[in-house]
């Protein structure tokens, strides 16, 4: 446990610098640091400057903006800071004094150490590149002269060794309550870890309902992301122990204090930034609220009248109830997109350019990689739309029949009379041949999408009345084949061994085609064996000696009917 709050501290010491380069920029006055300037010299020369800070024990007591005398800013502040401390150990804290002096045309203040110059500032110095007034500088004069005692009293704290074994003392003292307080957070999460993984395992053996997210269970979803969230909580607990501790550590010795004044001062600028970010954030956060219960409510409203529509509570014209729900959902995700266009100006951070550059890249990701998905769309909505193919209707699409059992917006599902589950892109159904066995039965003839057809090769020595009438007695002895319309026999081809003929009933249920079909064969079977004739097609390899052919007194062998005239065509 130890080592893991050791990796973690080391870290946070990790990410110092970062704070520590921000002390070193602002520091800790409430000076800011002036902005690049354009200074102009005696000889009427622009020099492009960058303002530089005189810095002394790590605080920053003045900026310097414009050259002087030759020198650039950071030249000024260099020779600054070194006269500062070779000055440290003689300057007293009473003896600094600011000054308003003019030498020739230059006028300024003059920061003085027991009638010595120390450095001295400029009316564009305080103005960050602009003349300021007499009064300003004089103001940032004292302000820097008040700095300047700060490092002095700071730096004087060395000569009183009980000051520092006073500091060392409470720096110790910190450090074991910090991590006293790390092992007691520890430990007390490590027990509700242990109480919420019995608590869970107890409710799963009770049998209590799981949570299911399109058929899958989340349980172990949710307590793996539970988990990672408290872990990202622990991560971010030791690194606020730890900030507060290298802060407060800090700021007990002399040299090391800014730094951790400057830790503590961001802490606070951060929480008080986060906070005024929230309070200006109200109104656009209620907007968001409104919006959102708007169009939750308007969704509702459609969610139920297009509910009623489909169950034929609603009866409308223009719209199919077996189209009502896939039309309730466009018309929600048509309500969602209007709605989060209208929220778009209202979102934090919508008008930066980040969010902007996120907002465009995410857009060419979705238009690139939704080019398939948006065919896929399309061709579901067209099949939905044109009605030719409804949940609970029996199909074949390809190679693939079954019972339509889902028709998403990508595929569709079907299930197959062996119980098999077979999902088909819903390209594939503006691209294929699609046959539907659902549909009503037209009096007027076979409908090709609820029949049935049966196939038998016979050979020429059969008479083809007598073939006929035996198809026709199969069909009338096979269960769920309608009578009306009446079944109906084809000879498709006269083969060079055989007749082809063809078999085309209506079925009763579509559902039960591929059994219903089975049974035809059964009795097809009987009716053939029944009257001692062989379902065989003859393939001759010599000539037989005998003509292959059906004497006329033949021709209607049972179960054919000879009709009342000679030569009239069987009805």
């Amino acid at each position: 446990m130890y080592a893991r709050i050791g990796w973690k501290w080391l870290l946070l010491c990790w990410l110092l610098p970062a704070g520590l380069a921000s002390a070193q920029a602002g520091g800790v006055a409430d000076v800011p640091a002036a902005a690049p300037t354009v200074a102009t010299t005696s000889a009427g020369v622009d020099l492009s400057t960058t303002a530089a800070d005189v810095e002394v024990w790590n605080r920053q007591v003045a900026t310097f903006a414009v050259p002087y005398n030759g020198l650039s800013p950071q030249d000024r502040a260099r020779n600054a800071s070194a006269r500062l401390e070779r000055m440290l150990d003689t300057m007293q804290p009473d003896e600094l004094a600011a000054e308003w002096a003019q030498v020739g045309t230059t006028q300024g203040v003059m920061i003085t150490s027991h009638g010595r110059i120390v450095f001295g500032l400029l009316p564009e110095d305080v103005g960050g590149g602009a003349p300021a007034s007499r009064e300003q500088v004089l103001r940032e004069g004292e302000a820097v002269v008040g700095r300047l005692r700060q490092v002095l009293l700071d730096h004087s704290r060395l000569d009183h060794p009980m000051q520092l074994l006073r500091a060392t003392g409470l720096a110790v003292l910190v450090s074991v309550l910090a991590l006293l307080v790390v092992w007691a957070a520890g430990w007390l999460r490590r027990r509700l870890q242990g109480r919420l993984q019995t608590a869970l395992d107890a409710v799963i053996k009770a049998g209590a309902r799981r949570l299911k997210l399109g058929g899958y269970e989340i349980q172990p979803l949710l307590y793996s992301a539970l988990q990672r969230l408290a872990g990202l909580f622990w991560l971010l607990f030791i690194c606020a122990v730890g900030y507060l501790w290298l802060s407060f550590v800090l700021r007990q010795f002399p040299y090391t204090a800014p730094w951790g004044e400057t830790l503590g001062a961001y802490l606070v600028g951060t929480a008080s930034g986060v906070l005024i970010g929230l309070v200006d954030a109200t109104p656009s956060l209620l907007m968001l609220l409104v919006i959102w219960l708007v169009t939750r409510g308007l969704t509702h409203l459609v969610r139920a009248w297009f509910r009623g529509v489909e169950r034929g509570t609603i009866r409308v014209g223009w719209l199919d109830p077996a189209v009502a729900l896939m039309t309730q959902r466009i018309v929600s995700v048509l309500l969602w997109l209007f709605a989060l266009t209208l929220a778009y100006p209202y979102i934090p951070g919508s008008h930066s350019d980040v969010f902007k550059g996120v907002s465009v890249f995410a857009g060419l990701m979705l238009s690139l990689g939704s080019a398939g998905t948006m065919n896929q769309f399309i061709s579901g909505l067209f099949m939905l739309y044109s009605r030719a193919i409804r949940l609970g209707d029996y199909v074949r699409i390809c190679e693939h029949e079954g019972t339509v059992t889902h028709i998403g917006a990508l595929s569709l599902k079907l299930l197959t009379p062996q119980r098999e589950q077979v999902t088909v892109p819903n390209s594939m159904l503006v691209t294929s041949l699609v046959r539907n066995y659902t549909r009503p039965v037209d009096d007027a003839g076979l409908a090709a999408s609820t029949s049935v057809s049966a196939r038998v090769t016979i050979g020429y020595d059969t008479p083809w009345r007598q073939v006929e009438a035996l198809l026709q007695l199969a069909a009338a002895r096979t269960p769920d084949v309608l009578q009306r319309p009446r079944p109906q026999v084809l000879q498709l081809a006269l083969s060079d061994f055989y007749v082809e003929y063809q078999l085309t009933v209506a079925i009763a249920e579509p559902k039960q085609r591929t059994a219903i079909l089975s049974r035809l064969h059964n009795e097809i079977l009987d009716a053939f064996n029944e009257q001692g004739l062989q379902v065989m097609s003859s393939h001759f390899f010599v000539q037989p000696k005998d003509k292959v052919w059906v004497p006329r007194d033949k021709w209607y062998a049972a179960p054919a009917v000879a009709p009342e005239q000679p030569g009239k065509p069987m009805e």
